[in-house]
């Protein structure tokens, strides 16, 4: 059970990265995926989301994958070609 979820973590990472540097070599600023993150985040409280047991959800919690994404935004930003 702990290799599951541990394994859906990683791929959820994986997911994450992957996404942040498909938007930045498409032209569209690596920066502004951190923003959306944080609106997200935002309503998501305001509306009640984000309550429960983290090791039951799908997805990281939305402050852990905010500090994540900023970790990976300057390497991330070497892909980045504005258009």
């Amino acid at each position: 059970m702990c290799f599951h979820f541990a394994m859906k973590e990683i791929r959820g990472w994986y997911c994450c990265m992957i996404g942040l540097i498909y938007m930045a070599r498409a032209g569209y600023n690596p920066e502004a995926g951190i923003g959306f993150w944080e609106r997200f985040a935002e309503y998501s409280r305001q509306h009640g989301g984000g309550e429960g047991l983290w090791f039951l959800r799908t997805h990281p919690l939305d402050e852990v994958r905010i500090k994540q994404l900023k970790e990976w935004l300057p390497e991330v930003q070497r892909e980045y070609r504005p258009r």
